[in-house]
């Protein structure tokens, strides 16, 4: 049995022996997200979670970033799999506990959510993180533009979506 927080399109993809699969959606514990505002985590713009290899689409959007703005930081885990003369890795902070994360989704003016590789497999629900920048109300979540967004939060109203680099840059330029 696996409890998920989407549905996945099983045209695209199939998990052997695993014929229960309950969909619960994915939310943010008001206990832990929640505006906290605190100077030493305030940033232009933030990105948290995994840089790994399931996570790889995810490095051209980081990279980008990272050339383009000096007051970027990056949160999470994986590292390891980025090139040694990335421009990532000069952003890269570490590791951030549940507390610290909402002291910087609070404080930071920007944060970029990036979903997992291969979202197209899912048909909906999306990633915590939509929820979590949203409960803490504070830095302008961007993402990239997905119609599952859309089931929960209103276009440019209160998510903003971009379509390609260009269009994330000219979108981080006018928030900026």
């Amino acid at each position: 049995v696996l409890w998920c927080p989407c549905v996945f399109d099983d045209t695209k993809v199939k998990f052997d022996g695993m014929d229960k699969l309950f969909y619960v959606g994915s939310g943010y514990d008001p206990k832990t997200h929640y505006y906290e505002y605190d100077n030493n985590y305030s940033y232009d713009i933030a990105f948290y979670g995994g840089i790994d290899k399931s996570h790889s689409e995810r490095k051209e959007v980081l990279e980008f970033i990272a050339e383009k703005y000096d007051n970027f930081a990056i949160f999470g885990y994986g590292i390891t799999n980025v090139p040694k003369d990335s421009r990532v890795r000069k952003v890269f902070r570490g590791w951030l506990e549940p507390d610290e994360i909402r002291k910087l989704i609070s404080s930071s003016k920007i944060i970029i959510n990036l979903t997992l590789d291969r979202y197209d497999f899912i048909k909906k629900g999306f990633n915590a993180r939509l929820f979590e920048v949203a409960a803490c109300n504070g830095a302008v979540q961007i993402l990239k533009d997905d119609n599952k967004i859309y089931d929960y939060f209103k276009k440019d109203n209160e998510v903003v979506v971009y379509s390609d680099l260009t269009e994330l840059k000219e979108k981080i330029d006018s928030l900026l």
